[in-house]
């Protein structure tokens, strides 16, 4: 026996050929072509592809890797040369007579033989590997190897059903089903729609158990869809599981509502209506529940924390105040002059031609719903809060207080020092101090009677109040939800009833869901920046400057809020609101002529490094590097998310930003280790919360001379005209020396269910109206005009 070989020169054969004799090749440099057997890398496909010749006893037994032959013809022919290249010396083109092959091996037959090895492991995925490797590259007309792909795929979603994985397994029979679906399997005794309807019964099963019937019933009208009359009998099987499964879940209801679990009730009651939805039974059973168990459940994205009516930087905490608390003189709405002020009592009013005087005039049938309080206590009360050694004092109130008098017990009258344009909008005191424990005095309507991690639940407050003739006065469960989509869905499903502030990108959606009504808040939430940079770059008018260009106000309001097709969602170039098409109210104090801060990220760069190389007494050859800076936000998804493009815009330009969270009751950091600090404010009558945001009294007290002169005169505003040139000169000096860095407004909503009424339109407060709330188990066509 003998084996040829040519000399490959460039791209030309020589067609002479040597004949060597067996010993001369084995002693050539070619030798080392020889190897042991199963002397390649597995898995063979994390290799190059090859063929192996087994020679016969004559050549030694010899075994050779070599590049892959495609045109070997089976059965291998018994006569004649196999020509051939080294795998790996590919110099030479060598032919040995077919006679000296005692083995051919294809790496196609390598292949099938590795993936017959993982079948026997049960490793479906690797052997599955080689299949569709060998069906991708010439095997699409291989009868045999399609039937061993189908099997390995039936195999591996065999097992995976057996590992509880129904989805994968679905999915891979799926696969198969579309590919052959009369295919078996030998041995198995199951058709792929059986398998198939094992795996649907297996993720139905368990998203029942875990209560998800929203997704059930949508998996069974995907199955109709897809596979049409050969899956009726499932579908139809499952859906009269549901009516069972509802049927059952009503039962439980009732047995909650015997036993007094009002909560439970509900929750199960709901529930059915979500298993099977227009049940007459269900519907039954709810207006049961709901007429002996009036409860409503409202999902917020900010817990109440410090609860407080008049506080402007925690949403959470205005909320529950309203609830809870009442203020001797409520916003009620807004006019074309500010707010409108009503004093609970009765009336505030001024009695003067001039402006200094003004009265608390007492009703003589006082509102059984409002705290009661005399003429003496309200007089007490306008004192303590211009004392300046209370615990109370105002000094915005103080400053305009002249004197306080009781005339009869029907009366009030103050006196004020010069005319003030809006008296009542600094009068809203509670009616009592705080309690030893430092907890507000429940004087609302509602009152707290249980808390845990999620969930606050508040009952009419029966100490203080009688439940008014033909009144609801259901019980109101607080649900906390950390993102908006998961309280809105709730409130799609009927988990919830209302939703006090959706996030502005799920507006739309929840314009478009049956049977929900979606408002807008008569107030927007003022965002803006409170700067207080430590370290080597405090005082730097540069850095903040800077800082401010690098923020691109439009893109976060527009890609985090939602807000680009929502009337009132707008950058803002100073820091009261500029309020909307349909709310425009509060902007008297925005200067329309002050254009929006910019947002040029090269001119931020240029500004960042004018601020470090600044020359100071400090610093006369400037300053090293820019600085590492600490945001500080409140909790919230959304808040979290636009702090979060913040810092990565001020990364972007030079400035390390780190996060820092603040927990959930806090909006204003308690010790001193922050930079800038995220603030978003209702702020609902700028006239008087221009001092509660700025100044030595305010969220941000470092501000400009010029802003704090500002700030002293509005105390003084005796017309609205003034007001409003105070008020915008303020807006012009905080743009141009950023005393705050403005951000943006947005326009907040709240939406519930038609099935609850009496919450009102053009709302401050969510529970504005709590006293006229009502429920019902199902809600008629349409919403109360009185809603």
């Amino acid at each position: 026996m003998g084996i040829y070989r040519n000399r490959i020169f460039l791209s030309l054969r020589c067609c002479a050929m040597l004949v060597c004799a067996l010993a001369l090749w084995m002693a050539s440099p070619s030798h080392g072509q020889v190897i042991e057997d199963g002397d390649w890398t597995t898995p063979l496909l994390d290799g190059e592809p090859f063929d192996v010749i087994y020679l016969d006893k004559d050549s030694e037994n010899a075994i050779i890797k070599i590049l892959p032959q495609s045109d070997i013809k089976q059965p291998r022919p018994d006569k004649g040369l196999l020509r051939f290249e080294y795998f790996e010396d590919n110099e030479f083109m060598l032919q040995v007579s077919w006679q000296h092959v005692d083995r051919y091996n294809s790496f196609k037959d390598m292949l099938l033989a590795e993936a017959d090895q993982y079948l026997s492991e049960q490793n479906y995925s690797a052997a599955l590997r080689n299949f569709l490797y060998l069906f991708d590259n010439g095997g699409q007309s291989d009868f045999d190897l399609k039937e061993r792909l189908q099997e390995c795929l039936f195999r591996d979603a065999a097992g995976n059903f057996r590992d509880g994985d129904y989805e994968l397994s679905l999915s891979i029979f799926e696969d198969l089903y579309a590919r052959d679906p009369e295919f078996e399997v030998p041995g198995v005794g199951k058709s792929l729609k059986e398998a198939i309807e094992l795996c649907y019964n297996g993720i139905l099963d368990r998203r029942t158990s875990d209560g998800d019937t929203e997704f059930v019933k949508q998996s069974l009208v995907s199955i109709e869809r897809q596979y049409g009359a050969e899956f009726s009998d499932f579908v139809d099987g499952w859906r009269e599981k549901l009516v069972e499964k509802a049927t059952q879940t009503l039962a439980e209801a009732k047995q909650a509502a015997a036993k007094g679990n009002g909560r439970k009730a509900h929750q199960l009651s709901r529930l059915a209506e979500r298993i099977q939805p227009g049940l007459e039974e269900t519907r039954q059973i709810q207006v049961e529940i709901t007429r002996k168990f009036p409860l409503i459940v409202v999902a917020v994205n900010q817990p109440a924390g410090d609860a407080n009516p008049i506080r402007l930087d925690h949403w959470g905490s205005r909320r529950v105040g309203r609830l809870t608390q009442r203020t001797l003189i409520e916003l009620t709405g807004l006019s074309d002059e500010g707010g409108r002020y009503q004093f609970l009592n009765g009336r505030f009013e001024r009695i003067d031609d001039f402006g200094l005087r003004y009265a608390f005039i007492f009703d003589q049938q006082p509102d059984p719903m409002v705290p009661q309080v005399s003429a003496n206590e309200v007089a007490s009360r306008l004192l303590d809060h211009a004392d300046s050694s209370s615990p109370n004092y105002i000094p915005a109130w103080a400053k305009i207080l002249s004197s306080v008098s009781v005339d009869g017990s029907d009366q009030v009258t103050i006196e004020l020092r010069k005319p003030f344009v809006r008296p009542g909008a600094l009068a809203r005191f509670q009616y009592q101090d705080r309690l030893e424990n430092g907890q507000p005095v429940q004087d609302g309507i509602y009152a707290m009677i249980g808390s845990k991690a999620d969930e606050n639940t508040f009952e009419f407050n029966s100490d203080l109040y009688s439940p008014a003739e033909n009144a609801q006065n259901p019980t109101l469960i607080e649900k906390y939800y950390p993102a908006s989509s998961d309280a809105v869905d709730a409130l799609i499903r009927g988990e919830v009833d209302v939703v006090d502030r959706p996030s502005i990108s799920d507006v739309p959606k929840l314009r478009q869901a049956k049977g929900i009504e979606v408002r807008p808040y008569a107030i927007p939430t003022v965002h803006f920046l409170v700067p207080k940079i430590r370290g080597d770059y405090e005082g730097s008018a540069q850095l903040v400057r800077s800082l401010s260009t690098a923020v691109n106000r439009e893109g976060i309001v527009n890609d985090i809020f939602g807000g680009a097709d929502i009337d009132g969602c707008e950058v803002l170039s100073g820091p009261f609101p500029i309020g909307s098409d349909e709310y425009d109210q509060v902007s008297y104090g925005y200067d329309l002529k002050v254009k929006s801060l910019p947002y040029q990220q090269k001119l931020a760069i240029v500004m960042g490094n004018l601020a470090q190389n600044a020359k100071t007494k400090k610093f006369p050859n400037g300053r090293t590097a820019l600085p590492s800076l600490v945001l500080a936000h409140p909790a919230g998804s959304l808040a979290t998310a636009a702090c979060e493009e913040i810092a990565q815009s001020w990364t972007e330009i030079g400035v390390t930003t780190t996060l820092r969270a603040l927990p959930e009751s806090v909006s204003v950091p308690e010790n001193d280790n922050w930079d800038l600090l995220y603030v978003e404010a209702a702020i609902e009558e700028p006239l008087t919360d221009a001092t509660r945001i700025m100044g030595s009294h305010g969220i941000a007290t470092k501000v400009s001379s010029p802003v704090n002169q500002s700030l002293q005169l509005l105390g003084y505003a005796d017309s609205w005209q003034d007001a409003s040139r105070t008020l915008r000169r303020i807006h012009r000096q905080v743009s141009n020396d950023l005393s705050v860095i403005p951000l943006y407004q947005i326009k907040e909503h709240y939406a519930f269910r038609k099935n609850v009424y009496g919450i009102g339109r053009d709302l401050i407060h969510l529970y504005q109206n709590i006293d006229r709330w009502k429920i019902e188990g199902f809600a008629s066509e349409s919403v109360e005009a009185s809603q």
